[in-house]
């Protein structure tokens, strides 16, 4: 009676739809514009976006106060996340596009005035929620220094993925934080010439309670970041197959019960 019992619960489990739980991943890789100098009040990449990525980041950097007035990739305008500006010299930005069509187009970033430095890079991520994407955004910035920049996220959980976006006035490149959550670097450019910049990326795996980003200057500058964190979808539910127990697979875990082991006597 036992083994029928516990057949009937198996077979009652295997028809049952199980959760699948996803995790937001870097998609498409990060790219940068060049140095941009001109005097007009746009910058331009082309960038391609591949079908699955659920969130177009693009992150601007100029060398003093002007703020981004607008962001389209192709004709699709992006929603601005924040904006961080330090002693008029470092200003970061991040703009977002929620389901990019999967195309190559051209990112333009138009500036609220004539600017004369300035760079931005794009990436795209999976995993998503496309309806509330976003945590609350977070902002820090430094003068003068070649201390570790670094701002709290407050809001993720697990499965979340930690993003950040730094721009500096000066030729340095950055180091991103190894400690919780251990971050990667995505982009890190800066130029050979005067009135350059420096502008860098990374992103770090989210978890319950506060996380810290942290980015630090190989030299004393100033310097100006924006943090946040990329919610993941809500999980969804499947049918189970009967023929494996545990399957690991990319951003997903199936559980599927011992009802073969069962069928069979064991």
């Amino acid at each position: 009676m036992h083994r029928l019992c516990f057949f009937l619960i198996s077979l009652l489990l295997v028809l049952l739809p199980c959760p699948v739980w996803a995790a937001v991943a870097l998609h498409d890789a990060a790219a940068t514009s060049a140095h941009d100098t001109g005097s007009d009040d746009n910058t331009t990449l082309s960038y391609t976006v591949t079908a699955g990525a659920c969130l177009l980041v693009v992150d601007a950097c100029n060398r003093n106060t002007t703020a981004v007035s607008g962001v389209t990739f192709g004709a699709a305008a992006l929603t601005s996340y924040g904006t961080k500006t330090q002693s008029t010299v470092a200003t970061s930005t991040i703009y977002y596009l929620v389901n990019p069509t999967a195309s190559t187009a051209t990112i333009t970033v138009t500036w609220a005035a004539s600017n004369f430095t300035k760079r931005i890079a794009a990436r795209t991520y999976e995993g998503c929620d496309t309806s509330t994407p976003f945590g609350t955004v977070q902002t820090a910035g430094a003068t003068s220094s070649s201390a570790t920049l670094t701002a709290t996220v407050t809001d993720s959980k697990a499965n979340d993925l930690i993003i950040d976006a730094i721009c500096a006035q000066s030729l340095i490149t950055f180091t991103p934080g190894s400690g919780t959550p251990v971050q990667t670097e995505r982009y890190d450019v800066n130029g050979t010439g005067s009135g350059d910049l420096a502008i860098a990326g990374s992103d770090g795996p989210g978890a319950t309670g506060s996380q810290t980003m942290d980015q630090t200057p190989s030299a004393s500058v100033t310097m100006a970041m924006v943090a946040g964190n990329i919610n993941v979808a809500a999980p969804q539910r499947r049918g189970a197959p009967m023929f494996l127990s545990w399957v690991q697979r990319k951003h997903e875990t199936f559980f599927i019960p011992f009802f073969i082991l069962s069928a069979l006597g064991y």
